[in-house]
């Protein structure tokens, strides 16, 4: 059986998360800060770290969010689109999967409405015991996300994405 690879990607305002799979095993995953959209490398930031994971990890499939509006989160929609520029000419195929769709698996899978952003990351450090030393704190409303919330905001939409696609 040959060994499918997956990377999903995905972005805050001030850094990019990923997620690399081999068939459905954690082999890497990391958050690397691509700084603020309003500095003017921004742009040649985010290319040059997008282009290194896609070059270091040659993957067969890319899984990034969806969009209905990218008027909504216009940060998120440059960097998925930069990303799918970057992934087709390393001849990826591209997927993507919904934040509703993660929500919804989720919601399903712990047996409840509307699961917090934490619970949903606590039930992914179970499910990948590496997770668990990065694993952060629940923050409180006033305070902002954590280093680590983009990389399992990855994590979680590749997760999602194998389990509802089996070939």
């Amino acid at each position: 059986m040959k060994t499918r690879s997956l990377l999903s990607i995905t972005a805050s305002n001030d850094r990019i998360g990923f997620a690399f799979f081999e068939d459905k095993r954690l082999v890497e995953y990391g958050s690397r800060k691509i700084g603020s959209v309003r500095q003017p490398t921004y742009s040649q930031t985010l290319i040059k770290r997008i282009h290194a994971l896609a070059r270091r990890f040659e993957p067969h499939i890319g899984v990034l969010p969806a969009f209905e509006d990218r008027h909504l989160d216009h940060v998120r929609w440059r960097v998925s689109r930069v990303a799918k520029l970057i992934l087709a000419d390393a001849k990826t195929s591209m997927v993507e999967c919904a934040d509703a769709t993660v929500r919804e698996h989720f919601e399903r899978t712990l047996n409840t409405k509307r699961p917090t952003r934490h619970r949903i990351m606590a039930a992914l450090a179970l499910m990948f015991p590496t997770l668990e030393v990065v694993l952060p704190k629940p923050r409180r409303t006033w305070e902002g996300q954590p280093y680590w919330a983009p990389m399992f905001d990855a994590v979680a939409r590749a997760v999602v994405w194998l389990e509802t696609n089996h070939e």
